[in-house]
């Protein structure tokens, strides 16, 4: 197995999240917004983030193919997995400034897709903290590692997107705002 196999479950999660929602941001705030003002800065939010993950994930499998210097090759994973973990870290930040969506359950539904996506930036801190113990002394030992590591992530970005998901089911004031959202529009067809 190469290691571009072993990244190979990450790197379709990170393109599907990074495919899910389209459009910019705005700045968000922490009172209430219409539907479809959360909506859209929740899809830019997850848009931004997923676009840096993408692009992150693709300049990482050309280094990820060095058998030579798996020492190098170990600091290059590490140093997509900080990345990661930063920017899922700037994603939780934006989605709590959004606030809650002025609908009768937008507490809940805020409060459950920032636990959901909390989850997802402290799988890269796990990740970052077990990828400085990967082994370098041969391939097949790292890639290994990757693979295990990689699984965990994809575990929390699939737990993450069931959430989003289910949010439209849960509001229906929320799954007008998304069907309104061009945004959004794919990332409610995308289960």
């Amino acid at each position: 197995m190469s290691f571009p196999r072993a990244l190979g479950v990450l790197c379709v999660v990170l393109a599907l999240a990074a495919a899910g929602c389209g459009g910019g941001s705005d700045g968000g705030s922490s009172s209430s917004k219409s539907p479809d003002d959360w909506a859209e800065t929740v899809c830019g939010a997850l848009d931004d983030w997923g676009k840096s993950l993408q692009t992150r994930s693709q300049e990482l499998g050309p280094a990820m193919q060095n058998t030579q210097d798996l020492e190098n090759v170990k600091e290059t994973y590490i140093g997509f997995l900080r990345d990661a973990e930063q920017s899922s870290q700037k994603l939780v930040d934006e989605v709590k400034s959004a606030g809650p969506p002025d609908t009768e359950e937008g507490q809940a539904i805020q409060s459950e897709l920032i636990s959901a996506l909390e989850k997802v930036q402290m799988s890269f801190a796990r990740a970052v903290d077990q990828a400085e113990k990967l082994p370098t002394t041969d391939g097949d030992s790292l890639r290994t590692g990757v693979g295990v590591l990689s699984n965990d992530v994809e575990k929390n970005l699939q737990a993450a997107g069931a959430s989003f998901n289910g949010i439209a089911e849960r509001s229906p004031e929320i799954k007008e705002a998304f069907d309104d959202t061009p945004s959004c529009g794919q990332l409610t067809n995308a289960g």
